[in-house]
């Protein structure tokens, strides 16, 4: 059976198979501080990245709130221009007709002092 491996060339594959799975085992150990160094350093900038993210973002919507604002103003303003005349105008009338209605009361006075 040794002669067969031999002759098949198994050997040395087995071999360098070994010897593969030896060097990776110590590149592992040897890289494993470096490569947590720089998962430690790719979080960091996750982090610093997700905050300048979120920062942009609530910078962005006071911008689109105060821009919504801005753009009610003027309708604000013409809606509180309309009311306030209606307003007025209601207070107009109701003069108008606490006139008229004393008015009435006159004339019913007048009506009834001329009856008698």
């Amino acid at each position: 059976m040794a002669a067969m491996v031999l002759t098949d060339g198994l050997v040395p594959r087995l071999v360098i198979g070994l010897f593969s799975e030896r060097t990776v085992d110590i590149s592992r150990k040897n890289l494993a501080p470096t490569v947590k160094r720089e998962l430690a350093k790719r979080e960091a900038s996750v982090d610093t990245a997700r905050a300048a993210y979120l920062t942009a973002l609530a910078q962005a919507r006071t911008c689109a709130e105060d821009a919504v604002r801005a753009g009610w103003e003027p309708i604000r303003r013409s809606i509180d221009t309309v009311l306030s005349e209606r307003s007025l105008r209601i207070e107009m009338y109701a003069m108008w007709s606490a006139q008229l209605a004393r008015l009435v009361r006159e004339l019913a006075s007048e009506a009834e002092l001329r009856t008698d």
